[in-house]
């Protein structure tokens, strides 16, 4: 009896060591993980001119993977580019004072389940990437919600996720954020205000998906 409670102790470890249970949820292929990412000058930024479902202030968004040998991963679109991420360095990335991740996930809606598969087939296409700086959804560059807004397709080959207009001016001053004036003069090219773009916060609010957990 002691070797049988001790093999399912032991199961149970390796189930959570291996992702099964990521700090206490299940996630699922295909989850959308939105984070949001602690102080420093670009995540403000993004938080001070979009909003998340709850009050929430996601900076950044990324899909849960799992891969043919049960590796766990976030594709995302990060720093310099669409990358692989481990799962647990991911979760690590953002904490609060308590430790717990700074992350809220979402999944499609039941009826949109079956495009998963091939959505992770098409994001997996888009690792090495470079990174979008410009936020230019004709380019050949992908920011984090960018790579989300092409993946996830209907039947008909449409974004299920809507795009909007873009701002950048701080609404408490009505003014274009001065770092967002510097961002785009170091790219060389205007602030794009009134483009259209995607945002994490305007993906979290999308009624193709539910909120289903959140970490923090």
């Amino acid at each position: 009896m002691k070797i049988l409670i001790l093999l399912i102790l032991f199961s149970g470890s390796i189930n959570n060591l291996f992702g099964l249970n990521i700090f206490g949820f299940d996630l699922q292929q295909g989850d959308i993980l939105f984070q949001d990412g602690s102080n420093n000058d670009f995540n403000n930024a993004v938080k001070e001119v979009t909003n998340s479902i709850d009050g929430y202030n996601f900076s950044h968004c990324g899909i849960y993977y799992v891969d043919s040998n049960d590796n766990r991963f976030v594709i995302e679109a990060y720093n310099d580019g669409v990358v692989l991420t481990d799962i647990f360095d991911f979760m690590n990335r953002h904490l609060t004072a308590n430790q717990n991740p700074k992350v809220v996930v979402g999944r499609l809606v039941d009826t949109l389940q079956i495009i998963i598969p091939v959505a992770i087939k098409d994001a997996l296409k888009y690792l090495g990437r470079k990174y979008d700086n410009a936020f230019d959804l004709t380019n050949d560059e992908i920011y984090c919600s960018e790579l989300i807004y092409f993946v996830f397709k209907d039947s008909n080959g449409r974004s299920i996720f809507h795009t909007n207009p873009m701002t950048f001016i701080d609404a408490n001053t009505n003014e274009t954020q001065s770092y967002w004036i510097e961002h785009f003069n170091l790219l060389g090219i205007p602030v794009p205000e009134g483009k259209e773009g995607i945002n994490p916060g305007g993906i979290s609010k999308s009624d193709n998906i539910k909120i289903v957990h959140y970490y923090f």
